[in-house]
């Protein structure tokens, strides 16, 4: 279960959701030479710093149509959930996590994000078996939640063994894209109309595309400037 960071408040593990990783964490594992899978493809469009690479996966000889059924959908899903990213998007996302959540500046390294343009990201000062720990942090609901994961474990056993759990795949695929929602792109995500820590609704209704850079830079200064206020405390939000 997610332990909260700092002064954030837990959530449930099922809730965790897609993400996009920096290409020198993953380790690909080998798989059998067998019948090729019907589709497995990049995630997103490539970017000036990200070149989309596809990978071609395979059935086992001997599995039978329920088993290909089953990696049919595994594959489908981890397809629309995984974006992979550039090195190089590394400090631009520190930055983005650290303006909504300053105490941790200097102490997280981001590698990857959701489609729901939350960040996931590696704590200096927590150990998982050895290893610098994975944190979440969610624009939409001001939270920072300690995943009890490093980001092999992360990848290689919650993301593998349990996908719904980790990436929110069903969700993504069977709420927000059965109900005529866009795919987001590189730079897009679906954000929140209004954040659900400002009272807005946990609901597909209350999402939409949205442009990554604005939706953190936005939601992120306010994250920071509605810290330490009274729950039901209204706001009023002046741009420019």
């Amino acid at each position: 279960m997610a332990k909260p960071l700092e002064e954030a408040l837990p959530r449930s593990e099922n809730e965790l959701a897609r993400v996009g990783v920096a290409e020198e964490a993953i380790a690909s594992p080998a798989i059998p030479e067998a019948a090729p899978l019907p589709s497995a493809q990049a995630a997103a469009p490539a970017s000036p710093a990200s070149v989309g690479q596809d990978l071609h996966l395979t059935y086992m000889p001997h599995w039978n149509a329920a088993q290909r059924a089953a990696a049919d959908l595994k594959v489908k899903m981890l397809t629309h959930a995984v974006t992979i990213v550039s090195q190089v998007d590394v400090p631009i996302w520190n930055a983005r996590i650290s303006l909504a959540f300053p105490e941790t500046k200097g102490r997280v390294t981001c590698f990857g994000y959701d489609w729901q343009g939350s960040a996931f990201a590696v704590d200096s000062q927590r150990l998982e078996q050895g290893q610098p720990g994975v944190v979440l942090f969610e624009p939409g609901t001001a939270e920072a939640l300690e995943i009890p994961n490093n980001i092999e474990t992360f990848h290689d056993v919650l993301v593998v063994e349990n996908p719904d759990a980790a990436l929110s795949a069903n969700i993504y695929l069977e709420d927000w894209l059965a109900a005529g929602g866009a795919q987001p792109g590189y730079d897009q995500c679906i954000g929140y109309q209004r954040p659900l820590f400002l009272g807005g609704e946990d609901d597909i209704s209350n999402q939409e595309l949205s442009d990554l850079e604005v939706y953190w830079h936005i939601v992120g200064q306010i994250i920071a400037k509605v810290k330490g206020l009274s729950p039901g405390t209204a706001v009023n939000l002046k741009g420019g």
